[in-house]
């Protein structure tokens, strides 16, 4: 779900905003967006207040996830060998 939110949004979000749709902590949001790929951001108030129309979101939120393509996953190593 947060990768079709982050496709709808240029790829980027805001860990408060996604926390506060869906009810969970902010810390919450963030570690979900990190395992995604994203890339941690600090922003300013200004920023938020601009890109998003939650007041509570723009008064709370100091950060943003962005996911930059292609996605490098870990690679598996192979035990054993």
């Amino acid at each position: 779900m947060s990768v079709l939110m982050l496709s709808l949004n240029n790829w980027v979000l805001y860990p408060a905003e996604l926390a506060g749709d869906l009810g969970i902590p902010g810390k919450k949001a963030e570690k979900f967006l990190a395992s995604v790929g994203c890339k941690l951001e600090t922003v300013t108030a200004a920023e938020v207040a601009a890109q998003t129309l939650n007041k509570r979101t723009a008064s709370r939120s100091g950060k943003k996830a962005v996911l930059k393509g292609p996605i490098k996953f870990p690679k598996a190593s192979l035990r054993g060998n």
